[in-house]
């Protein structure tokens, strides 16, 4: 019968097609793991850069009310100085929430007590991980969703085969052995051995038009299955060509992000001294300070979003892990 040699290889794609789908949700789930994980890291220096700036802040209130109580700094710069660093303590506040917040969420993904104490250990600096050039016919191997989409297009062909097979005939054979005796004084004396064998050919002649509507059903259906795979495959490359455009601008704006935080430090450093030294207003102070603030969120973000798309590239090419 060909209609269940076909429903059993049916059987089988459709298995392998069911490994490849929760292949390619797992890899998902990793992926949006690592995201979830690193922009954790990143709240946690946004939180860390408002801390130091407060704490700065606040010591230079107190050094400006120092020098005001022995006439050495005007009422005015040590009022600027307290309302520069009051102005501070509602980022501060705020940063250290959200981060708490992507904390208990990080806790829940990854099955973590929310009341449990647990700290990520990691910076956002310094990563040397770089994306490489690699071969179509080895992405499209490696996804499990391109996998997942292949093998819905061979149970499609099966259905077809399946569906066709109405048209042929099945041939059943049959196979039956029987044993007997008899006696009246407790010893087999007449014993009978039957064996039949039987073939059975059945022919279909007409069905109605059922069997060619539903082959034709079934051919529609692989010919949709064969121009999602084409349109896939298309997708696949501009994801991936997008995703090496933005891997490539990312890492300039790191570099950049990363000469202007060096410079931002170096006059922040500059502005400390002369304004110890009453050769600079509080105002610049609070510029340079926040440029130089400005600066490391501008080069931590940066340095997220290059993550953020290489993992995502790593997706793309099925290497997610």
């Amino acid at each position: 019968n060909f209609s269940v040699f076909n429903a059993i290889k049916a059987a089988k794609q459709y298995e392998e097609l069911s490994s490849h789908v929760y292949d390619a949700t797992e890899k998902a789930i990793i992926n949006g793991s690592k995201k979830a994980f690193y922009q954790t890291l990143l709240l946690n220096e946004v939180w860390q850069v408002n801390k130091e700036s407060e704490k700065n802040a606040h010591e230079n209130y107190l050094n400006m009310k120092k020098k005001y109580e022995v006439g050495l700094a005007s009422e005015l710069q040590m009022l600027q100085a307290e309302v520069r660093w009051q102005n501070l303590i509602p980022n501060l506040t705020q940063s250290e929430r959200n981060y708490q917040l992507a904390l208990n969420s990080l806790k829940s993904l990854a099955g973590i007590n929310v009341e449990e104490n647990f700290e990520i250990v990691g910076k956002l600096q310094d990563i040397d991980i770089k994306a490489s050039k690699m071969e179509m016919v080895d992405i499209l191997n490696n996804r499990p969703d391109y996998n997942a989409k292949l093998w819905e297009r061979k149970l499609r062909e099966s259905n077809v085969n399946v569906e066709f097979s109405s048209h042929l005939p099945t041939l059943a054979a049959s196979f039956v052995y029987q044993y007997s005796a008899l006696s009246d004084e407790f010893k087999l004396e007449r014993e009978n051995n039957y064996l039949i064998a039987g073939l059975s050919l059945n022919i279909p002649i007409f069905s109605g038009w059922g069997t060619s509507a539903r082959v034709q059903k079934a051919e529609i259906e692989l010919n949709k299955a064969d121009l999602e795979l084409n349109k896939m495959e298309d997708q696949i490359f501009i994801e991936i060509n997008n995703l090496e455009l933005k891997l490539t601008e990312s890492e300039k704006r790191i570099n950049s992000a990363e000469s202007t935080l060096n410079i931002a430090k170096k006059a922040f450093n500059i502005a400390e001294i002369t304004s110890d030294n009453g050769l600079s207003t509080q105002l610049e102070l609070k510029d340079a300070r926040l440029a130089y603030d400005q600066a490391k969120l501008n080069y931590y973000v940066a340095t997220y979003e290059y993550l953020e798309a290489y993992f995502d590239w790593e997706l793309a090419v099925g290497l997610t892990k």
